[in-house]
């Protein structure tokens, strides 16, 4: 049984993760993709009154015309490289 906002949310979720990966792939399909970085502070739940730093990534797909918004609690430049590679992999392989 579904009891708080929180589990109807994750229920969600796990409905459209399908309908996100296919978007994820249709998004970047294309020769050449826009990526921009934006940082974002976050409440911290471990230390009371703090903030850290995350990230939002958006890529463009230039032929496709399609965005894809990526959140990351933490970045790092080989992370985010991984990240884009496997994009590529992904759609090398549609």
């Amino acid at each position: 049984m579904i009891g708080t906002i929180g589990d109807w949310l994750n229920f969600a979720a796990a409905l459209i993760k399908p309908l996100y990966q296919a978007h994820k792939l249709a998004a970047c399909n294309c020769n050449y993709l826009h990526a921009n970085e934006t940082t974002v502070k976050v409440l911290d739940q471990l230390k009371k009154g703090t903030t850290h730093t995350s990230y939002y990534w958006v890529y463009h797909g230039h032929e496709t015309k399609l965005v894809l918004f990526d959140y990351r609690a933490r970045t790092r430049a080989k992370q985010t490289e991984k990240y884009i590679e496997k994009l590529q992999v992904l759609s090398e392989y549609r």
